[in-house]
């Protein structure tokens, strides 16, 4: 396995051992107006403000092999977010960075240590917090994508890495002095000890790409029901022949009428379907709606509900998840003006 070195990393690889303990002092609470009779202790959530080093430490006690789902989003490290290295480790080349605004590359020659110190126990202490069927997020962009994954080979296991997803964060990416538009961050992803357990995407809208046809599969015959399918076709009788697509070869085996948008007799079609008879069959049975809305006899299906499916590592709009410019828009429709606290939220 790749090992990945840097200034530092012999002193903070235990360093979460040397972080103490602190007790979170319960302040605040939250209720909703109509929730009167909870008391504001009870709802089982936290926004804890402090460190978030020491905040982790303070979790383990309650959560230490719990936490089934992480998502955290880090400082990206690309030198205009002037964050400051605040680690107080036990060692005189970290202890020089204290209080330090860390700067862009070529500015600051160990830009990526002072990264690798801040991340390395935070994630140590975010692995002993997730369940053994856990998975973590973290949100990054190129600065430190690299560096990032071999970090979490290490500390997670090379083993249990499930993807790296890409989110289209603008549809309008600036030109700067890049030599490319800019256009996607990535979400890393590991698991605490990986299974064969599938992940759940979003539940699937129907398409208008729900055809029948798939042009690896052996050419087969489907009959469709009569008085089931429906069409754009004109009424009428269609004659037995060969129909299809630049794609796909389609024939129609018999005659077919079509009155009122519905053909009236069964329909027996010969090419390369994705379904065989008795797939087609339960379909129909748990309510999937068929149609064949040209004269190219091409069928597709609209399913009356779908199960989510397993995710893409690809995030866009296309799986309802907008962009920064989107956000923007929805925070000054919030608010009535932009604050400038959310000028560079990412999220």
């Amino acid at each position: 396995m790749p090992t990945l070195t840097w200034i530092g990393k012999d002193k903070v690889v235990n360093h979460h051992h040397d972080v103490p303990y602190r007790v979170l002092e319960h302040k605040y609470g939250f209720r909703a107006e109509n929730d009167r009779d909870r008391t504001l202790t009870n709802s089982g959530n936290k926004i804890i403000h402090g460190d978030n080093l020491e905040a982790l430490k303070s979790l383990l006690p309650e959560y230490e092999g719990r936490v089934k789902c992480i998502y955290i989003d880090p400082p990206y490290n690309t030198g205009n977010e002037k964050w400051v290295y605040n680690d107080n480790v036990n060692d005189p080349k970290i202890k020089k960075w204290l209080g330090e605004v860390v700067g862009k590359q070529g500015e600051d020659l160990s830009r990526h240590d002072k990264w690798l110190c801040m991340m390395y126990p935070r994630l140590k202490l975010l692995h002993k917090l997730l369940a053994e069927d856990g998975a973590i997020f973290i949100s990054i962009d190129d600065n430190e994508l690299a560096n990032l994954k071999l970090l979490c080979d290490e500390i997670f296991g090379m083993s249990n890495f499930i993807d790296i997803f890409s989110w289209v964060k603008t549809e309008t990416p600036a030109n700067l002095s890049y030599k490319t538009k800019k256009s996607i961050e990535y979400i890393v992803c590991y698991q605490k000890n990986r299974s064969d357990i599938k992940f759940r995407g979003l539940e699937k809208e129907s398409k208008s790409s729900n055809g029948l046809m798939n042009q690896t599969n052996a050419l087969k015959e489907l009959i469709f029901p009569a008085n089931l399918v429906d069409t754009g076709l004109t009424d009428g009788i269609y004659a037995a022949g060969s129909y299809g697509t630049d794609s796909y070869d389609i024939v129609l085996l018999d005659d077919v009428e079509v009155r009122n948008g519905i053909f009236t007799s069964p329909i027996r079609l010969l090419g390369k379907f994705k379904w065989s008879q008795s797939n087609l069959d339960k379909e129909i049975a748990n309510g999937t709606r068929i149609s064949i809305r040209t004269k190219a006899f091409s069928p597709s299906y609209e399913k009356a509900s779908y199960e989510p499916e397993v995710p893409w590592n690809m995030i866009n709009r296309s799986f309802g998840v907008d962009t920064n410019e989107v956000a923007s828009t929805i925070l000054t429709t919030i608010f009535g003006k932009k604050y400038l606290i959310f000028q560079n939220q990412r999220h």
